[in-house]
This record gives C-alpha cells, sequence and structure tokens, in this order.
C-alpha cells in the first residue's frame, strides 16, 4: 500500500492554494471506459541489463531493458508481468479524464491477488509506474530514450530518517495566510471530517533532473497520482492537484539549509512569471 511520504530526488514541491472542499469544484463527465479485452504481456523483456538513471542507486535490485505493449495499456486491458503475475485494470484516476495518447499524461489503476497493486502514468511513448506484489517485491517502469526499464528495488533503503534543516527565510519572502483564516479552516476541519479537500502545488525540479528524466511532466503526473492513492488508502480525506511545473536554477548537491535557502530567494519572486504545464 503506498504510503504518504514521497521520494523525490531533485524536485522541490510547493503549494500554491488553500484547501478547496470538492463539493466546490467544477462538476465534469463521467469518465466512460472502453470494452474489457483479454489480459495481455505489459513488456517484452530484452535481456539488457541498465545501469544508468534510474537504475544507479542503491536501492536498485536489477534493472532490465524492455519494449511497451502500448496498445493493451491504452485499451484498458488486464495485464501480465514479466513475473508472471495479472494485474487487473481498476479505473482511469482522478485527475485524468479520457483516454489519449497524444494528450496529457494518464494515469490508470490496476490490482490483483494478495493485494497487488500498481499506478501506471503514461503519455504518448513515454510512461511511468510503480508496481507493489503480493509477495513484497516492488518494480518500477521508466521512459529512457525509446525504451523503458523494468526494475525491482528495495524501499527498506527509503525508511525515513530525521533530517535537521536549519532555514533561514527573509522577511517578507512567503505569504501566508492570516491567523484569524488560520483558525477558520482549523474549526472547519474539526466540524467537517468527511468532505473531501483539495489542495494545489507548483512542482519545480533541477536541471540534473531533466538531464536524466526522459518525460519529466510524466514522472510528475505519476507523483502526484501515487500520493493521491497514499490520502485514500489512508482514508484521509485531501487531494492534491498539480498547478504547474517550471525548472529551477538551483543546483543540485548542496547542503540541504542552502538548497532551501536559495530556492527561496531566487524561485517565489518569481512563481507567477515561469510556471507551465
Amino acid at each position: 500500500m503506498w504510503r504518504l511520504t514521497l521520494f523525490l530526488p531533485f524536485i522541490t514541491i510547493i503549494g500554491c492554494s488553500p484547501l478547496i472542499p470538492q463539493n466546490h469544484l467544477e462538476e465534469v463527465d463521467p469518465i466512460i471506459l472502453p470494452d474489457s479485452a483479454e489480459p495481455v504481456e505489459l513488456l517484452l523483456l530484452t535481456g539488457l541489463v541498465y545501469n544508468g538513471p534510474p537504475c544507479d542507486g542503491n536501492e536498485i535490485i536489477s534493472c532490465e531493458l524492455a519494449e511497451v505493449n502500448w496498445q493493451g495499456i491504452a485499451d484498458c486491458s488486464d495485464l501480465i508481468l514479466p513475473t508472471g503475475d495479472l494485474l487487473k485494470f481498476e479505473s482511469i484516476a482522478e485527475a485524468s479524464r479520457s483516454i489519449d495518447l497524444n494528450g496529457s499524461p494518464m494515469t490508470l489503476t490496476y490490482s490483483g491477488s494478495g493485494g497487488s497493486e500498481a499506478m501506471l502514468t503514461f503519455k504518448k511513448k513515454s510512461i511511468y509506474g510503480r508496481i507493489k506484489l503480493h509477495h513484497d517485491r516492488t518494480f518500477i517502469i521508466e521512459s529512457v530514450s525509446s525504451q523503458v526499464v523494468w526494475a525491482e528495488i528495495d524501499e527498506s533503503v527509503w525508511d525515513d530518517q530525521p533530517i535537521d534543516v536549519n532555514l533561514s527565510l527573509p522577511n517578507n519572502t512567503l505569504s501566508i495566510i492570516p491567523e484569524d483564516r488560520m483558525e477558520q479552516f482549523r474549526i472547519q476541519g474539526i466540524a467537517d471530517r468527511n468532505s473531501v479537500a483539495e489542495y494545489s502545488v507548483t512542482v519545480y525540479y533541477t536541471s540534473t533532473f531533466r538531464k536524466f528524466t526522459a518525460d519529466p511532466e510524466t514522472f510528475i503526473e505519476q507523483v502526484i497520482a501515487e500520493t493521491n492513492q497514499g490520502y485514500v488508502n489512508s482514508e484521509i480525506p485531501i487531494r492534491v492537484r498539480l498547478h504547474c511545473i517550471a525548472e529551477s536554477d538551483i543546483h543540485d548537491g548542496q547542503d540541504s539549509s542552502e538548497t532551501l535557502s536559495q530556492f527561496t530567494k531566487s524561485q517565489v519572486i518569481i512563481t507567477h512569471n515561469v510556471c507551465s504545464l
């Protein structure tokens, strides 16, 4: 089951808007799904080991190049994994409204026996996904150049560790919600535990992330989808929506406090001028 902790190398996420109850949002047309199809193979493994990003971390157990069955994904077919496990198509994630290989990224959810589950986000010929199998194995799918990698990972290397961050912000850098307004939100939250609220985020990524990520937008959409699934699984009535994506000029590899300080000084001021999807 997805947790709410995100592992986002080279990415910073900041909030863009306050929580908005879903019953205040504009209604959308219901999603119409295609007819079901027979299970199909998701990937054709090439037998070639891959050692570049994203398969160069300590969490990687194995990593192999593969070809994708794009039509099977677009048809919302049930999928057979390289492990032999069967995943049944469940739904199109909330943020995606139509099946369109040439449009915005779309996220599909799947389930299997024993609690296995998967989320795949794709657009045109790029795909990012995470598969958690019932026998305690986790795999990722990520686009690299004209192919994808099928990698098994050890998530235990990401066990939460305390981070000591000493952040000094310049005066008037961030606009905050007035205290009386914050109290109003607090009271509303205590009184209403059922209404689902939304908040939006802006995602900044570094040039290093762009260099090693075939499709940053689709990758980020996958992270957003996993976050929302974590909220659902944890029965937390909150959903996150992507406001915009922008590249930051902050360099990687710095102390966390220095990185956050530089980001705050240089990026927040120009947020509304650089954001684009």
